[in-house]
């Protein structure tokens, strides 16, 4: 799904009401599989199939906590650096995701065939 997703937590600590209200957000594909029996979520560029393609770093074992019209809140564990850092910490992290749509809209499209 396509959708913009906000991370509530920086470092483990919770952000606050003012500092999301201010966050963008990353806007990219959402996706969930599994590695060695874990549930891993991330999020990568619309249509971009390499590897590499991480916008942020994984959510490990996600669960949803909410959800209110478009927008879900889904908690899990994220490692600083990604699945490769063995020996970064681990923290407690909260995505705000807002489903934009099945595909990017039209215009977004456009613009990432002109780049």
């Amino acid at each position: 799904m396509y959708s913009n997703i906000k991370q509530k937590r920086a470092n483990g600590i919770e952000r606050s009401e003012r500092e999301l209200a201010g966050d963008p957000g990353v806007f990219g594909e959402l996706r969930v599989h599994r590695v060695g029996g874990y549930r891993c979520m991330y999020v990568r560029e619309w249509g971009n199939n390499a590897a590499d393609n991480r916008i942020l770093p994984e959510l490990w074992e996600p669960e949803i906590e909410g959800w209110v019209g478009p927008i879900l809140c889904f908690r899990g564990w994220q490692r600083v650096g990604g699945r490769a850092e063995k020996n970064k910490p681990t923290y407690l992290q909260e995505w705000l995701v807002t489903v934009v749509g099945e595909h990017p809209p039209a215009d977004v499209v456009r613009s990432m065939r002109r780049a």
